[in-house]
């Protein structure tokens, strides 16, 4: 449908949002249908909101999305909120395929967290979030964490427990600090489980 004769238009297309639409979603996106789209928007697209599928964060290797078509995005929205420490390399791998020439200012993480584990050593992960936004994204202007928390049991402490989780978050990207860059972390919701 994107081919030499496509009938779609959509070379100006400056906003994208992919939100999950179910199994048709996920067989599309297994499809390279989604990069076969962001090529074809090419160098219009300034923001992009994605929704990763579970089996793309899960390593498979039918979820390879490139951006190299798409130099002049600004703002990039990855959802999900899936546990972040479980799809880290996915992560990693994403950004790694992003071109060093981008024109990202501004990334939101949505993820999810595993509560009654989380510790500020598990910011380690991040740490390695944060070499590589240093080292490959020179326009990046603002870094937002977005996270919910998973706990086994209520108590009253939650929120300055995620407030401490949160200052946590930041702490870990002392080279995007360092360069001036807004990092923030909210925690946006708290998840309790039997």
């Amino acid at each position: 449908m994107l081919g030499p004769r496509s009938p779609l238009e959509v070379s100006h297309i400056e906003t994208l949002l992919i939100d999950d639409l179910g199994r048709p979603y996920r067989d599309v996106f297994k499809r390279d249908a989604l990069s076969r789209l962001l090529r074809a928007i090419g160098s219009s697209l300034k923001h992009l909101q994605l929704y990763v599928p579970n089996e793309a964060w899960d390593g498979s290797p039918d979820f390879n999305i490139n951006l190299v078509f798409n130099p002049n995005i600004k703002r990039l929205h990855l959802t999900n909120n899936l546990e972040f420490s479980r799809n880290f390399a996915w992560l990693l791998h994403f950004l790694l395929n992003i071109a060093t020439s981008n024109q990202l200012e501004h990334i939101i993480f949505d993820v999810k967290i595993g509560g009654d584990t989380f510790a500020p050593a598990d910011s380690s992960v991040w740490k390695r979030v944060d070499r590589l936004l240093a080292r490959k994204f020179q326009q990046l202007q603002t870094l937002d964490i977005k996270f919910r928390v998973k706990k086994i049991e209520c108590a009253e402490s939650d929120k300055a427990w995620c407030d401490v989780i949160g200052r946590s978050m930041v702490a870990a990207h002392p080279l995007l600090l360092e360069r001036g860059v807004s990092v923030n972390a909210q925690c946006v919701g708290i998840h309790y489980r039997p």
